[in-house]
């Protein structure tokens, strides 16, 4: 069985991604889970960057320079 890195900052933000559904449920868009997981982070002290700037490159080209990547990233430890 392969164990868990940073078990403690993975369950914590499982912990809060399991928060924001209990309590808005399903049928949102992407962007409001998103603004409201955003908020439960910050609540509960876990940093992270969201809509991290992000370039693209396709078979040598940049496809997509600058643009935003969706979701939020958690630390760079995970």
């Amino acid at each position: 069985m392969t164990e868990i890195l940073f078990k403690e900052l993975s369950f914590a933000i499982i912990g809060a991604a399991m928060e924001v559904h209990r309590i808005l449920g399903p049928g949102f868009l992407e962007a409001v889970y998103q603004a409201a997981l955003e908020h439960e982070l910050a609540l509960r002290g876990i940093p992270f960057e969201a809509q991290k700037r992000l370039a693209v490159t396709y078979k040598g080209r940049c496809i997509l320079s600058g643009g935003r990547q969706p979701g939020v990233e958690g630390l760079s430890k995970l």
